[in-house]
């Protein structure tokens, strides 16, 4: 409130507000005065939106107290996570009664997606969140973790027990009944998370706009090749973990699958190459399964929008190059660490392919292609992707990884701490799991349009449950919104920001975290399908722009990229190309991972 006096306000509008759950009560609006006599407006709605799990934010906001210089927090390290206890109490849920497969879903429209991509949304962030907790904890005190992290949490409620609105007596009974019967339970995750350490960098997911990162990747490599004055260097050579989701997740297995010789068999050239070349046919109206007509009524719109016939696209010829390229390249044969975030919607859990697991969980051990079509299968675009693992050890029915990391890079960071502890020869740069001051995380995004939307209370109060998932705009052409699902999204990217910006900056390791992202693309660049030479042009000229224009960082009170304050930027940090190739120190001694390949040495990494 130091920072933000309009958000020292009255304890009864903030409950208002975070109760405010969407399509049960209207969303709450007040104003607040600040010091400087200003009005501060609040539109707000049920907080489980933004943190389902408010135990995350928690520790932010403990990091963040840590390093503005609070007294109450200056005993402590602000990563030190043995003197901490933490208590996180869950509400139940009940078990899904309907049981999805990607076969089933292979026939869905955008509305039959609306509402499993919500529950996905919600249940894939809260399990990516205990998740992290938990490791975390576990990197520091072992097996006797829980003595600091105590998750209570059911799944047994059913029937008025599962119901939020439900009052009536038996019912309270019943709950409280549960819950005094209540033992602490360990969610038992069928998730292998990725890990992202050391010099690592991932990608955000985005269609045809994964040809930003591309670009960006094809500007690093080749800097890399000119600071280490070798043309055969690889971004494989000098990272020592790709991660991707959805069309990152293509880039990512691209640049670390092997030739014949184990050496990457696309150069970053090659990957923005193959967006340029592709891109047509992946995307191709005659794979279209919606058939528009030249005036659409209603309730044409509101067919077109269920799409009964399934994805707009078949996805066949994405699944032939994919296969085509990747042949029959296992996870195990990747050429550094490889984390490919996914979505499982019959068990709904996110799957999330590491190398890192596969000792551990060989039944991950897919085809790159598998895995690849598998994250690229964003909902409403190409259908899930079914498959099964080498001697039927396990069966995928999987979907876009977006959906439950939209941002993976806090499961990145839960797995390098659960590495650490495990296997602390492999990280002797690393003092303890949590030191992040010798971990270096390149976020690369495939850019944002800011549309200006605004919603406010008053407009929502009025809202029925329809208008939360589905609101049509206009009939010619079709445009319709999804503001619930689109409120899930930004908030499980934005959460995810907060807490890596807090964590970075309160370990005094700031200038160690980069995210390469802008909010200028236009309405026609921001289209995840639009093939048009000209717009492929114009992606990846905004790449090459974005790559000279001033580093931008998120604000934690307002969650807006902003451009670094003035009184902060150095010298090299004037834009992100600058930023690149100085956060890799040691690539002076010689790229890590042609040592590797070349010496068969498994053993420390150059960079300290």
């Amino acid at each position: 409130m130091k920072t933000n006096s309009s958000l020292d306000a009255k304890l009864s509008d903030i409950c208002i507000g975070t109760s405010a759950a969407p399509t049960y009560l209207p969303p709450y609006y007040f104003k607040n005065k600040a010091d400087n006599g200003i009005d501060k407006e609040f539109n707000l709605i049920d907080g489980g939106i933004f943190a389902n799990n408010p135990a995350l934010l928690a520790i932010s906001e403990v990091i963040q107290q840590h390093k503005i210089g609070n007294p109450n927090f200056s005993k402590y390290k602000p990563n030190d996570y043995t003197k901490i206890f933490l208590v996180s109490l869950g509400t139940g849920f009940q078990k899904p009664n309907e049981e999805y497969d990607a076969r089933k879903a292979a026939h869905w429209g955008a509305l039959n997606w609306i509402s499993p991509s919500m529950e996905f949304a919600l249940d894939g962030s809260q399990d990516l969140v205990d998740y992290h907790l938990a490791s975390v904890f576990h990197s520091q005190l072992g097996h006797n973790y829980h003595r600091n992290y105590l998750r209570i949490q059911t799944d047994q409620l059913a029937g008025r027990m599962a119901q939020m609105d439900c009052a009536l007596e038996d019912n309270l009974k019943n709950l409280e009944n549960l819950a005094q019967s209540l033992e602490e339970r360990r969610r038992i995750f069928q998730i292998i998370i990725f890990i992202l350490l050391l010099f690592a960098f991932r990608i955000d997911g985005g269609g045809i706009r994964g040809l930003i990162p591309a670009v960006i990747l094809r500007r690093l490599e080749a800097e890399l090749q000119f600071l280490s004055k070798d043309e055969n260097v690889r971004i494989a050579d000098f990272f020592d973990v790709i991660a991707g989701v959805s069309t990152g997740g293509l880039i990512s297995a691209m640049l670390a699958t092997p030739d014949s010789n184990q050496r990457p068999l696309f150069t970053a050239e090659q990957v923005v190459q193959f967006y340029k070349d592709e891109a047509a046919n992946i995307f191709n109206e005659d794979e279209a399964a919606i058939i528009q007509t030249e005036s659409p009524t209603q309730e044409e719109v509101e067919n077109e929008v269920m799409n009964t016939n399934g994805p707009k696209y078949k996805g066949l010829y994405l699944r032939h190059i994919i296969q085509n390229n990747l042949n029959d390249t296992k996870l195990e044969d990747a050429l550094t660490e490889l984390v490919i975030p996914t979505f499982d919607i019959k068990k709904i859990v996110p799957t999330i392919f590491s190398t890192y697991k596969l000792n551990e969980a060989p039944q991950l051990n897919a085809k790159l292609s598998d895995i690849c079509i598998a994250t690229s299968a964003a909902p409403t675009f190409f259908p899930p992707h079914f498959f099964q693992t080498h001697d039927n050890l396990q069966e995928f029915h999987l979907t876009d990884g977006g959906l439950a990391a939209l941002n993976p890079a806090l499961a990145a960071l839960s797995e390098v701490s659960q590495s650490k502890k495990e296997n602390p020869e492999m990280f002797p740069m690393m003092e303890n799991p949590n030191d992040y001051k010798n971990i270096v995380l390149i976020s690369l995004g495939c850019g944002i349009f800011d549309s200006k939307k605004e919603y406010d209370a008053q407009e929502a109060a009025k809202w029925g449950r329809g208008a939360w998932v589905l609101k049509i705009i206009q009939l010619i052409p079709p445009l319709y919104e999804t503001p619930l699902l689109d409120f899930l999204h930004e908030a499980n990217c934005n959460m995810t920001e907060y807490h890596l910006a807090t964590l970075f900056n309160g370990l005094d390791a700031k200038d160690h975290y980069l995210r390469v992202q802008d909010n200028t693309l236009t309405p026609e660049m921001y289209l995840m399908d639009n093939a048009d030479p000209e717009n492929l042009r114009n992606l990846e000229q905004f790449a090459e722009e974005l790559l000279i224009k001033p580093v931008k960082r998120i604000n934690v009170h307002t969650f807006e990229l902003q451009d670094q304050p003035q009184e902060e930027a150095k010298p090299k940090e004037s834009n992100h190309l600058r930023m690149l190739y100085p956060l890799t120190p040691g690539i002076h001694k010689g790229h890590r991972r042609m040592e590797k390949h070349h010496s068969l040495s498994c053993g420390s990494s150059p960079y300290t």
